[in-house]
């Protein structure tokens, strides 16, 4: 049989404190001395005080069948179920709850209604008739489940194919399925007066003991026997029974009985008592505090972190722990719940400061308080010093030296009035007596209390905090002043300014490693080789274990490598080596442990302002100074919850509605299109410290790493853009031990419809059909500027045209006729005129004749006659010709015969061009040859024009504004445009010009265009 003695209890007792090992059978305890009970009743959300059945499911959760209902309990909140919001749930008296080995939440009710939870849903189980099953019973046998409608029937029912079918068998349900299994799953039933196991592999058979005749109850044993509780108490095992212990009571009314983690056996009762029984058969009996009811321990259970649960008749829901932190306090013989101060001295024994009274405990009788004769006002601080005596200060009588065995007390005063109270007390490595007051810092002199030299330049000294390191060095903590340094007698001071979480220093603890943990009322820190570390609160990564408390009022080292801070809200405990990596960058987080009120404290808040408030004794345990009593921790016996915590995510809600959870159906959760705030909800099914629990979760796709959520319970999210997401959590239960797995949940934000990929597309087709419509728009408002400036300017070279050919055609035929005649007439009248006259008229005839060459010449420049005549291969020859022989210039001309291939305006565009060229060569060029090539290309004439003149900057003439600009040149240009040609220039100073001309023409066999 393996041991049962408790963890807890051999603490207790090796530190002092011992409970006693096996009380008398008429010795009624208080439970809450040894453990930690929590309750539970309607006002919490228990939907019936009267509970009747509790189980755990796999996933973690805890359920519990009332009168009134069912709840699951994830501990934070109960969610309740009932048949009023339950179809599946026949009748809400419900009376008994079994998990089967699949996992699966059997549910009974008074009437024999089943109902079963699996996967997240409620079913009924159904007969082969296709009728809701019902049953007195429920069992297990190998796997199979079974159910039967009485214990004595013969004919019972097997789950198959998701139905119950009938098996006839001639032994009854009892004998053939058992009413226990044991902790291997083997079914056990009662026949003939005897036990036998139902399990053809292991088949037994084992008379009941004469210890109990009737009104027995079996438990397993996690050994793998079988307790029996009747009037007395005893373990089948290895095929024997072993030594039975009787019972405080004679009586066979026992509610439920349960095997615990540490190997006590529990016994629950009608007469409202809880049973304890050691494996050396001492029975402990327990009243707990707040259970009114006379039926106690209604089914018993021990969870997956072997926390025992048990309901009442009456009282709601319990749950016990062993004590993390034992506490004293007024009901155990202090004077007052409030302590301001404990130390231990030199004999150790503890001494307490409480409000108007001295209290000490002998450290020869633990746990016994002796009051002391003498009368203090206002006790303060309490320090035991080097020489056996302790010394207590005070709020306004200065300071008083006591001896435990020695009924004498000495007292010291201060030399000025009025006297300040003393806040701190501080033993030096020589022993000298530090005294820290708001007024600075003081020593003994003569019997009366002297103060000491502020440092220099310090203009307030309000001593809250003290301490030494190997060194000698001596730290003072001030309030609202930092910190003050005493080396080799003198004095450093540092503040906010050098990095101090705040200048209102609390407290002060000298690490091994000689580094110096600053509290602070906002925070701590670390000072070590003159650099300071602030682990401040809001960089904290509470997620990750590092949650230290903003306040921290006293620190000790437990010798373990553990720093424990005290504060406002508890004990904390974090390994100095994991603080110093962060300090140091190395890590960027620490484990920190969290003690408070759920744990034992009697107040979650320590005093604070005094020195010492916490103190370490001889045996190793922390005792620390609170609000309400003293609270002490056993460093060595901490247990570890090693458990990780199983995490589920219980709701989602978009726009504060709830959303359907996924299911067989469902893979995923759908958030409706429009939702603007998303929240989810979860939970870390850890039951010895549900708020303890820490967690981190991420939502993929939207945040770009893991949020750090601390100890909050909702995760929310607003403007969610439409998609699919993941969200992902993970938490750590009270001992930072971390469920790295963690839960899932796929989510979809569904898309408003125009947020959908087709509207999206739709619109971004349109966008583009309304783009190409807008360019299609544009461009043909281009082409029809183009062409209308084209036809204008066709116009405008066609109506110049005209115009030059009406003019040529009025000098030709007008001007030029009628000098002709006035030369004619001339010409006659020379012949007949007397030879004084002669020199007259020749001189009117030969300017006839010139004006009649210049009109010509004229009327050829505004219309050539030769592109009527010659057509405009021979006029581009003429001109060429035409200025060879007027000197100074030589064009040679290479010109194919190109007649008829252009429409005559473009016949004469070309003409224009090449005049204009020539006319810029002669004016501008400064040239002596020039060149005229026109070649005929397949659809095309190509005309060259160059020349060896100066040449000209081409882009800064084009470039020219106004009157500036080049006319010739752009009419060049135009007019090859309106040709549909392209006209291009090569020239630089000193170099020449060539011009290129090419102009598309039809061409029948090539279909090309005509310009």
């Amino acid at each position: 049989m393996n041991a049962f003695l408790s963890s807890a209890l051999a603490c207790a007792a090796a530190g002092g404190l011992a409970w006693p090992a096996a009380a008398r059978a008429g010795t009624v305890e208080d439970l809450q001395s040894e453990y930690v009970v929590d309750s539970w009743q309607t006002e919490h959300g228990l939907p019936d005080d009267f509970v009747n059945s509790i189980a755990q499911t796999p996933e973690g959760y805890i359920w519990i069948a009332t009168f009134n209902g069912l709840t699951r309990f994830n501990g934070s909140a109960f969610v309740s179920f009932d048949a009023g919001n339950t179809p599946e749930l026949k009748s809400s008296r419900l009376t008994n709850l079994r998990v089967d080995h699949a996992g699966r939440l059997w549910i009974s009710a008074e009437s024999g209604a089943l109902t079963i939870w699996h996967d997240g849903h409620f079913e009924l189980p159904l007969f082969a008739d296709g009728k809701p099953a019902s049953a007195l019973a429920v069992r297990e046998d190998r796997g199979d489940s079974w159910l039967s409608q009485s214990w004595n029937a013969t004919n019972f029912w097997r789950l198959a194919g998701g139905r119950f079918e009938p098996v006839s068998s001639a032994k009854t349900f009892r004998e053939r399925f058992g009413n226990f299994s044991d902790s291997q799953g083997r079914p056990w039933c009662e026949f003939s007066n005897c036990l036998c196991c139902l399990d053809p592999t292991h088949p037994l058979t084992v008379p009941i003991p004469n210890f109990a005749p009737h009104g027995w109850r079996l438990a397993a044993a996690r050994d793998g026997g079988l307790w029996m509780v009747a009037h007395r108490i005893g373990e089948y095992h290895d095929g024997a029974w072993s030594a039975d212990a009787p019972l405080p009571l004679e009586t066979d009314r026992f509610n439920g009985v349960v095997e615990d983690a540490n190997g006590f056996f529990w016994v629950g009762t009608d007469d409202g008592e809880l049973w304890r029984v050691a494996t050396n058969g001492a029975v402990r009996r327990f009243k707990i505090r707040g259970a009114a009811s006379s039926q106690v321990g209604r089914g018993l259970m021990l969870d997956a972190e072997g926390n025992i649960w048990f309901g009442t008749g009456g009282s709601g829901l319990f749950r016990l722990k062993p004590r993390v932190v034992r506490s004293l306090g007024a009901g155990d013989g202090l004077a007052s719940d409030l302590m301001r101060s404990v130390s231990a001295d030199g004999a150790g024994n503890v001494w307490f400061a409480a409000v108007n009274r001295i209290d000490w405990m002998k450290s020869t009788e633990a746990g016994v308080i002796q009051r002391r004769p003498e009368h203090i006002v206002l006790p303060w601080e309490m320090l035991g010093g080097r020489d056996g005596s302790m010394w207590a200060a005070t709020f306004s009588e200065g300071l008083f030296q006591l001896w435990a065995d020695e009924r004498k007390m000495k007292q010291y005063l201060f030399d000025s009035r009025p006297t300040p109270p003393i806040n701190v007390l501080f033993e030096e490595a020589n022993g000298a007596l530090d005294i820290g007051t708001p007024r600075g810092l003081a020593h003994i002199t003569n019997d009366s209390l002297a103060w000491d030299e502020w440092p220099p330049g310090l203009a307030r000294m309000d001593v809250r905090a003290m301490a030494e390191d190997a060194r000698g060095r001596l730290y003072v903590g001030l309030d609202d002043n930092g910190l003050l340094i005493r080396t080799d007698g003198s004095w450093s001071h540092c503040t906010s300014h050098d990095g101090l979480g705040s200048d209102q220093v609390r407290s002060l603890c000298v690490a091994s490693n000689g580094a110096i943990w600053i509290g602070t009322l906002d925070g701590l820190s670390r000072w070590q080789d003159g650099k300071i570390f602030n682990f401040a609160v809001e960089n904290a990564e509470s997620g990750a274990g590092y949650d230290l408390p903003r306040i921290v009022t006293a620190m000790i080292e437990d010798g373990a490598g553990y720093l424990w801070l005290a504060s406002n809200r508890g004990l904390f405990r974090a390994r100095e080596e994991e603080l110093n990596a962060v300090a140091e960058g190395r890590a960027r987080a620490a484990a920190v442990f969290h003690y408070d009120r759920s744990d034992g404290m009697g107040s979650s808040q320590c005093t604070g302002d005094h020195q010492p408030s916490v103190w370490k004794t001889k045996d190793g345990r922390l005792w620390f100074a609170t609000m309400n009593g003293v609270s002490i921790v056993d460093p060595a016996a901490m247990p570890l919850n090693t458990r990780p915590p199983p995490v589920v995510i219980e709701a989602v809600l978009a726009d504060e509605a709830p959303q359907p959870l996924p299911s067989a159906n469902r893979h995923e959760v759908e958030a409706p299109a429009g939702s603007t705030r998303l929240e989810i909800r979860y939970a870390a099914l850890s039951y010895t410290d549900s708020q303890g629990a820490r967690f981190r979760y991420r939502l993929e796709g939207f945040d770009n790493d893991w949020v750090l959520a601390g100890h909050r319970r909702t995760a929310n999210y607003t403007k969610v853009p439409p998609g699919r997401y993941r969200f992902r959590l993970i938490a750590a239960n009270n001992d930072n031990v971390w469920n790295e797995t963690g839960a899932s949940l796929d989510i979809r934000v569904l898309p408003l419809f125009w947020q959908t990929g087709w509207f999206r597309a739709a619109a971004a087709l349109a966008v583009v059909g309304l783009m190409v419509w807008f360019y299609t728009l544009r461009v043909r408002h281009l082409h029809d500027q183009q062409a209308l400036q084209e036809s204008f300017s066709r116009r405008l070279l066609e109506s110049q045209e005209q115009e030059r050919k009406r003019m040529a055609a009025e000098l030709h035929d007008s001007l030029g006729q009628n000098l002709l005649v006035v030369n004619n007439y001339a010409a006659m009248a020379l012949k007949e005129a007397p030879e004084a006259a002669q020199g007259r008229l020749r001189k009117i005839s030969d300017s006839a004749a010139a004006c009649i060459e210049e009109v010509r010449a004229i009327a050829r420049s505004l219309r050539p006659y030769q592109l009527d005549r010659f057509g405009l291969s021979k006029t581009l020859e003429d001109i060429g010709d035409l200025l060879s022989h007027a000197g100074g210039l030589e064009v040679a001309t290479e010109i194919e015969n190109i007649d008829g291939l252009l429409s005559p305006a473009a016949e004469i565009s070309v003409y224009r061009i090449a005049q204009e060229w020539l006319t810029n060569v002669v004016k501008h060029a400064q040239a002596t040859r020039a060149r005229l090539v026109v070649r005929r290309e397949a659809g095309r004439v190509r005309l060259v024009l160059e020349d060896n003149g100066a040449g000209f900057d081409y882009t800064a003439v084009m470039a020219r504004g106004g009157t500036q600009r080049s006319f010739g040149l752009v009419n060049m240009h135009e007019r090859a445009r309106l040709l549909g040609g392209a006209l291009g220039c090569v020239t630089a100073a000193g170099q020449g010009t060539r011009w290129t001309l090419e102009i598309p023409y039809e061409d029948a066999d090539r279909g090309s265009h005509r310009g």
